[in-house]
């Protein structure tokens, strides 16, 4: 039985090829299988990172020149736990200092997606951006389903309304 607090090591140290499988009774399995030999497992930072990282599995370097885009493989399919979903979003210091972001600014995985995982950058800079072999690319983490019932009806008013509707600061 691993701790939760090993976790993020458990994930951190596999690097073999083939499907991994996490398992632990306080934490959700993800299962990753890695599609080539250069694939890498998602991996938790830091044992407190709330997201782990995805990496670009290309064979070399690749520029995304300003105001481009382009999808990278990951070499990774997910299994994803029923009842959740994964949320990829993208990694603050792409944003902050080289203008880089997830293409549709935040990817939702459903739990029954099985390709591999594809990871579409935006360079909304300036200046061209290579992203290196292997390089962190995208953030994710499993987010709880929770199941939803449409139904037609009348809505309550509130007597709020429209955008800046509570005012100033």
């Amino acid at each position: 039985m691993t701790n939760k607090g090993d976790m993020p090591n458990v994930i951190k140290n596999a690097t073999v090829k083939g499907t991994i499988a996490v398992e632990d009774s306080a934490v959700k399995q993800l299962i990753v299988e890695l599609l080539t030999d250069t694939a890498q497992m998602p991996r938790f930072a830091t044992p407190d990172s709330m997201c782990f990282d995805i990496y670009a599995d290309e064979p070399e370097p690749v520029t995304i020149y300003a105001g481009r885009a382009y999808t990278f493989n990951t070499g990774i399919k997910l299994q994803i736990p029923y009842g959740y979903g994964m949320e990829v979003y993208s990694r603050s210091g792409h944003g902050f200092k080289h203008g880089i972001r997830l293409g549709n600014c935040i990817g939702i995985i459903d739990h029954d997606y099985r390709d591999e995982l594809k990871i579409r950058l935006h360079n909304d800079s300036c200046e061209p951006y290579t992203v290196q072999v292997g390089e962190r690319i995208a953030q994710a983490r499993l987010v709880e389903l929770v199941r939803t019932r449409i139904v037609s009806g009348v809505v309550e008013e509130t007597g709020r309304g429209g955008f800046g509707s509570t005012g100033k600061l």
